[in-house]
Order: C-alpha cells, then structure tokens, then sequence
C-alpha cells in the first residue's frame, strides 16, 4: 500500500526538508518585522502631526496662555479641549489628546478653549494581601507570600488655553486593586494592582464641569 509514515498513514504529508522549512520560517519572521515596522512608522507619525498641531499649547500647563487660543467663557459651549501630560514630576510636557474622550477633542490651537493637564499617576498602598501554595488542598509550609494592594490616582488640572490660568483641579481615581479572597495560578505584585484611570474616568471628571 501507498502513503509516508507509519501504516495507515496514507493521508499524511510528505516529510519537508530542512529547506523548505527554513524558508517557511525565514517568511513568517519577514513578515511579522515588515508588520512591527509599518506600524511603529504610523505610529511616529501620527505622534509627530499630534505636536505639530497642538505643540504651541504645551506651555499652558506651565501657566503661560496661548494668544491664538479661543477664549474660555463657561457658557461658550461647546467646550473643546487638548490633553497635555508628563509623565515625571517637573518632567517635560507632551500633547496626549488620546487621554481626552473624542467628542471633546479640540481640532487645532484656535479651537481650544481648555487644556487637561495631566500630572504622573500616583500609587496609593490599599492594604495587604498573603498569599500561599496548596497541594491537594493543604497549604504548603514556607510557601507564604505577601503582595500590596496598589491604587493608582492622577492629579489633573484644567487650564485656560488663552491665559493660562487654572480653571479647576481635582484627581482621577484607577480601578481598585483585586480582592485577596481569590484563586490565583500565580501571583505577583502586579496582580494585586489597580487599573489606570481611562477615558471614561475622565469623561466622569468633565461632564459636571464642562456638560455632557
């Protein structure tokens, strides 16, 4: 009878050589490189149109206005406004309109009557939590572990973008961290880590402020 293998292995493939495999190998490699590459090109791009367009604003947050900048009034609605961060205290300021919800997101300088600005997250210890190995239900001795619970909170400011002055400051809250009453394969400090605060935190920061 016909077929490679093993009996009864008719509808098994014919072994490849080392080759083919290589160049299969060679071919998967090319691919996910040309695909890292394209996407970090993008991705420089669409960072460097972000400062071009907004970079002026970047002083505001520093407390020096921008004269091109539209004029906050409370009832000017809507209110379109630019997110600026930094990500070490005294560190250099960076646009970041990805922290800012869509709908709220200023065009260009012109258009911007507010800038978010962004402080460093800020972690926050929320007690303890001990955890240990089991083996067919038994604790296993010495096995004992300790991991702290971490919050994470974000200073934020709201500034005139003409003028510099700030409007309103408060602190966004990130998920709390999970619960020690829990299963886990194994855990490290960052299991027991809260989430950074997202846009939708933000959202809930500016709807009072700003309208819905």
């Amino acid at each position: 009878m016909g077929g490679y293998g093993a009996p009864g292995g008719f509808n098994q493939m014919p072994p490849q050589s080392s080759s083919k495999k290589g160049l299969f190998i060679g071919l998967g490699v090319g691919v996910v490189v040309l695909a890292c590459t394209v996407g970090i090109v993008l991705a420089k791009k669409a960072h460097d149109k972000e400062q071009a367009t907004y970079g002026a604003l970047k002083t505001v947050c520093s407390g020096q206005g921008v004269a091109a900048a539209r004029m906050y009034t409370p009832t000017g609605l809507p209110h379109r406004v630019v997110g600026i961060a930094r990500s070490t205290a005294g560190g250099e300021w960076n646009i970041r309109q990805s922290l800012i919800p869509t709908g709220r997101r200023s065009p260009d300088v012109a258009g911007t009557d507010i800038v978010m600005c962004f402080e460093p997250v800020v972690e926050q210890q929320q007690g303890t939590c001990d955890t240990w190995r089991t083996r067919n239900g038994i604790r296993v001795p010495g096995s004992t572990r300790n991991f702290p619970r971490v919050q994470l909170f974000q200073p934020v400011r709201l500034v005139s973008a003409q003028t510099g002055v700030t409007l309103n400051q408060g602190t966004l809250v990130g998920g709390a961290p999970p619960s020690c009453n829990v299963s886990y394969g194994t855990p490290s400090a960052s299991t027991f880590r809260g989430s950074a605060p997202d846009d939708d935190e933000v959202n809930t920061y500016l709807t009072p402020l700003l309208g819905p």
